[in-house]
């Protein structure tokens, strides 16, 4: 059925004209596109969008499946309000459109009528992050943690930010950034003691604030999450990892003694030889250093 698809309303279709040839593929299927885009949506699109049998190109199915969207158009007597096709449409586009303009140009419509929700607001910050509108990014995913306050993906997704924003040096609100930072990144360790991010991102904090003791409890609690739920841990930033910068940050700021007390908690945890090779001088040299 059309509405499998995402295509609920007219409007949404309409986005299909702006789509290029690559996307339309999704809808279009695996044949040769022409290269003109009109004619593909025109031609090829429908014929996927109305069709549960594109494989076979069944045009019994196809038939049956257009009446049967025509009819059910016919027999109900709502209408579609046009608040909700901006919402269709700009959720049919998503974050990962070609031109994230285009869809925060529609859900710009959404809040100047009053009508957008958490889900509005979260594709609107994901949207602003794309276009590198990081402060406005925040302001919207606030928004949706508004109305979902436990929700932990708009949590992380504003720590996140917020930390961007602090760790670019932007001077305008830093320290609030860090402390929103830091507060969101906190209730989901406290909620979920397991959760790598939170601790990794935590670890970030107190790198900014060149808190010792914070880094060391925080490096070493997000080497545990990450040893508990490995799946979790983001490639290439696994527990020993980030006991390694959290080191680093350590060395940084001359604090020799807990860097090395974080290279010994490392050094008989790491099954690689070259990073015990490399673990093992560190932990010399700190230990030069701070005697």
């Amino acid at each position: 059925m059309i509405e499998d698809y995402g295509i609920r309303d007219a409007l949404t279709f309409s986005t299909l004209r702006l789509m290029s040839p690559e996307q339309l593929k999704v809808y279009a299927g695996d044949g040769i596109l022409n290269s003109d885009n009109f004619q593909v949506i025109e031609y090829e699109a429908p014929l996927l969008l109305f069709s549960g049998q594109r494989v076979s190109l069944d045009y019994r199915a196809y038939a049956d499946s257009l009446g049967e969207a025509v009819a059910r158009r016919s027999m109900d007597s709502s209408e579609i309000s046009a608040e909700k096709m901006i919402a269709n449409a700009a959720f049919f586009l998503g974050e990962e459109f070609l031109e994230p303009r285009i869809p925060l140009s529609l859900l710009d419509m959404l809040t100047e009528r009053g009508a957008a929700d958490e889900r509005s607001w979260r594709l609107m910050a994901a949207l602003q992050t794309r276009t590198g509108e990081f402060g406005a990014a925040v302001e919207s995913i606030t928004r949706a943690i508004v109305t979902a306050p436990d929700n932990v993906e708009y949590l992380k997704m504003r720590a996140r930010l917020s930390l961007t924003l602090c760790e670019n040096r932007v001077a305008e609100g830093a320290a609030s950034h860090l402390k929103t930072a830091e507060s969101d990144y906190a209730k989901i360790s406290a909620a979920a003691p397991s959760d790598f991010e939170a601790w990794h991102g935590l670890v970030a904090v107190h790198r900014l604030r060149r808190d010792k003791k914070s880094i060391i409890d925080s490096a070493m609690k997000a080497f545990e999450a990450g040893q508990a739920a490995t799946a979790e841990v983001i490639a290439g930033s696994g527990g020993i990892s980030v006991l390694l910068k959290a080191a680093e940050k350590l060395i940084e700021i001359n604090e020799y003694k807990a860097a090395a007390e974080l290279y010994d908690f490392a050094l008989p945890r790491t099954k690689s030889a070259l990073e015990k090779e490399l673990i093992g001088a560190k932990l010399e040299e700190c230990r030069f250093l701070f005697n």
